[in-house]
């Protein structure tokens, strides 16, 4: 696939790293709350059209979704994806009580906002910390999506978007996850002028 934007391999792994730490450190917090071990990927970095990312994403149903913008001289769009009947799953976990099928469905919107603001803002942090840019970071927002359609009023379906995948595998109730970190192609050509800087003066 041809790009307008390509990283070379040093700013790959940089940004890998970036997200290593922060997926990492959301983990440890998550572990804790939902008392059982979380196991996290290598995150995955590539450019794909915003149209195509359900096909990189768990997930063959709705999921739920929560998002949290960034800006700064550039945007980012950070979101937390689970597949709906996961994220139940996981309302359960974080409850540590038996409820009925219709208090989970209640408590669901509020359970997975909280799981999505440390998940989302532990990377948020790493993701600022490293390149030196201070972000107005939006409250985050829950929604129920399509899986087979995720377009975002603030995504054209056909731009070619900075996509970082990192799967999350709650081990006693074998739940998975996605988090992605999408920019526009201009605000990644800002990202890389600055990720250019900071590699130059290490």
């Amino acid at each position: 696939m041809t790009n307008s934007v390509n990283l070379d391999p040093l700013e790959e792994d940089f940004l890998i790293e970036i997200f290593n730490l922060g997926i990492g450190q959301a983990a440890a917090s998550l572990s804790m709350m939902l008392q059982q071990e979380i196991e996290i990927s290598v995150p995955e970095v590539r450019f794909i059209k915003f149209c195509d990312v359900s096909h990189h994403i768990n997930a063959s149903h709705d999921i739920c979704c929560v998002t949290q913008s960034m800006e700064s001289d550039f945007e980012v769009q950070s979101m937390l994806l689970f597949p709906e009947e996961n994220s139940l799953e996981i309302v359960r976990c974080l409850m540590k009580e038996s409820f009925s099928d219709e208090m989970i469905l209640e408590l669901q919107q509020e359970a997975i906002l909280e799981i999505g603001n440390i998940v989302l803002n532990a990377c948020i942090a790493s993701f600022s910390k490293a390149i030196q840019v201070h972000f107005k970071i939006a409250p985050p927002l829950f929604e129920k999506l399509d899986s087979q359609n995720l377009s975002h009023s603030t995504f054209d379906k056909e731009n070619v978007v900075f996509f970082v995948k990192v799967n999350l595998h709650l081990s006693e109730s074998l739940i998975d996850g996605n988090v992605l970190f999408i920019l526009k192609s201009e605000s990644m050509r800002i990202l890389q002028q600055k990720l250019h800087a900071i590699l130059l003066s290490l």
